[in-house]
């Protein structure tokens, strides 16, 4: 497992679930908010985009998390040796995501660039969960498919801490308990 990204809906819990396996697999880790955003805001070009993640993902190890465009998903799931998709019910995200909004608010995680603060974005933060949920879920899903075996597909948060129990010291996922 060197080259891992992880997927989901806002409010999944992406980047935590990110900084505890890159911590625990010495990976170095990119978060596609800072990709594809600038400071306050700003929109990072997409031809700009597309050059930093086609210089990521020759690296020999990397983890990278977040959503983004969705050719972006794309590309980065066929390259990774490891997907894994956190497929979470939409209202679960949403309470997530509006509890991580008051917990932020003001303030800008170390994920995000500077100025980007995810309490200012509340009014549209609900309408984006939905269409990620509506739009891109249903081909993140296929792609999953495809490449079932290098996806860890989970579907509720309670199988969060299985997974982490599952990671072996050597970087390797043992297999589901049955």
């Amino acid at each position: 497992m060197n080259r891992v990204t992880v997927v989901g809906n806002g409010g999944s819990g992406k980047t935590t679930l990110s900084k505890q396996l890159a911590a625990t697999l010495d990976l170095p880790l990119y978060h596609m908010d800072r990709i594809i955003w600038q400071p306050n805001w700003g929109r990072t070009p997409e031809d700009e985009v597309r050059a930093i993640i086609a210089a990521i993902l020759p690296q020999e190890r990397w983890l990278i998390d977040g959503l983004g465009p969705l050719w972006s998903v794309e590309t980065r799931m066929k390259a990774a040796d490891l997907t894994i998709l956190l497929d979470y019910p939409l209202d679960h995200c949403k309470e997530w995501a509006l509890r991580r909004t008051e917990e932020w608010r003001g303030k800008v995680r170390d994920d995000a660039p500077e100025g980007c603060s995810f309490g200012d974005k509340e009014e549209v933060l609900i309408p984006l969960l939905e269409r990620v949920d509506r739009e891109y879920l249903p081909r993140i899903r296929e792609w999953a498919e495809e490449l079932s075996n290098r996806v860890v597909w989970l579907r509720s948060p309670e199988e969060m801490p299985h997974l982490l129990e599952r990671l072996g010291s050597d970087g390797t996922l043992e297999p589901k308990p049955q």
